[in-house]
């Protein structure tokens, strides 16, 4: 079943951090590729393990200005459960 993607402002300004983090000329292929990763969650999220006790969180990887990044997002689900919430964004550290 699919889903509404929403994302809090918590996890907004989470992404502008990681994406300001990045070299200039990487981050519009950021912002692509994580929104894209988000889209690929809301479309099935019952499949994402859950990670971190209770909290679902959905790990994904791209590819911006050449190197692989590997970041996550940990989300919930609306009460009328139509959406699928992004509560926060982060960078993933091997």
């Amino acid at each position: 079943m699919s889903y509404a993607l929403a994302i809090t402002e918590i996890a907004a300004d989470d992404l502008v951090s990681l994406l300001d983090s990045l070299p200039l000329d990487s981050r519009a292929d950021a912002f692509d590729s994580v929104g894209r990763a988000l889209n690929t969650l809301a479309k099935d999220p019952l499949k994402i393990p859950r990670m971190f006790s209770d909290r679902p969180t959905y790990l994904f990887s791209f590819l911006a200005g050449g190197v692989h990044r590997y970041w996550g997002a940990t989300f919930r689900f609306s009460e009328d459960e139509k959406l699928v919430v992004i509560t926060q964004v982060f960078r993933l550290a091997f």
